[in-house]
């Protein structure tokens, strides 16, 4: 169950970069100063970015952005467009994996530009924190992260992202620390869900109980939604209490699951656990079953299939 629920984290901590990525692709020119002479050229140009801003051609365009700048202030904030679109784009070319056709050190350097010209903007930094984390060095990014919350206090994401960088240098209780800071700050499901994560790690499961109910509660009608109530059920099973309430959770993610296969494939995995474990092999074969036929990673499952198959055939 532990793996399980690091998986889960991981998947959250993806989705929030995905979020990320997302926000980048509704480029604008909000923080180019207006007084710029050749602030409609500059406009245009980042137009032709918002179009398809995750390929190399993007890069040509905010170079010519950045030429046409006189303010300071308005290239930083090109360039720390640059060190995000940087972060995310694939170059052209054949690697060994999609970590290696980034130019993360371009996007490091870019946000590095940013921060000398302008030190003042809380994002810049957590920008590089971000680039630190895509090369696995969450000492420093934590140290961005220092800096994002001395100039922004009250912003919460700053915080809850050093959580997870703190997390991941399994400093678990000063993840646990942070991301409750960000949650007296914003009430989001997320940072309910990843509270549930952390103290789950240091053996407070009734406390990440409760908050799991609170990230149900806060995340109604949210993209994760079905993934807490899953969470919801492995604790319980976990807990070994509300059982059945348990299972009606599991089955209320089977059924209506519309968005993430994965979390139906966790459901349906769970589920032929549990009632493994109740002897009730005919409806753990049937959960097996239903699991195989969402992952590719099939040999798991035919030898449950066929074990549990045996044990039928043996009864009979």
């Amino acid at each position: 169950m532990k793996k399980l629920m690091t998986s889960l984290l991981v998947f959250m901590f993806f989705l929030m970069a995905f979020a990320q990525v997302y926000a980048v692709i509704d480029v604008d020119a909000s923080g180019i100063d207006p007084s710029e002479k050749e602030y409609i050229k500059i406009r245009q140009l980042l137009v032709q970015v918002r179009e398809n801003p995750l390929r190399e051609e993007s890069f040509d365009y905010l170079e010519k952005a950045i030429s046409l700048c006189n303010r300071k202030s308005s290239k930083a904030e090109l360039y720390f467009l640059m060190s995000q679109i940087k972060q995310h784009t694939p170059l052209k070319g054949e690697y060994k994996s999609y970590a290696e056709s980034l130019d993360l050190q371009g996007a490091k350097d870019d946000i590095d530009k940013a921060i000398s010209l302008d030190n003042t903007q809380a994002k810049y930094y957590s920008q590089k924190a971000s680039v630190f984390a895509s090369v696995r060095d969450f000492y420093n990014a934590v140290k961005c992260c220092d800096e994002a919350i001395k100039l922004d206090s009250k912003n919460s994401d700053y915080i809850y992202e050093r959580a997870q960088y703190n997390f991941y240098m399994k400093k678990y209780d000063d993840a646990l620390k942070d991301v409750s800071a960000a949650l007296e700050i914003t009430k989001k499901p997320e940072y309910y869900y990843t509270k549930a994560f952390y103290e789950k790690e240091v053996g407070k499961k009734q406390e990440a109980l409760k908050d799991i109910e609170k990230a149900i509660e806060f995340g109604d009608k949210t993209l994760n939604y079905y993934l807490y109530i899953r969470t919801r059920a492995e604790l319980r099973l976990e807990l070994g209490i509300k059982e059945e309430e348990a299972v009606k959770d599991l089955d209320t993610v089977i059924e209506k699951e519309k968005y993430n296969d994965n979390n139906k494939y966790w459901a349906h995995t769970i589920k032929g656990q549990f009632l493994e474990t109740k002897e009730e092999y005919a409806k753990a074969l049937e959960s097996y079953k239903a699991a195989e036929k969402l992952t590719e990673l099939k040999t798991f499952f035919q030898n449950k299939i066929k074990f549990l198959e045996n044990k039928l055939n043996n009864k009979e």
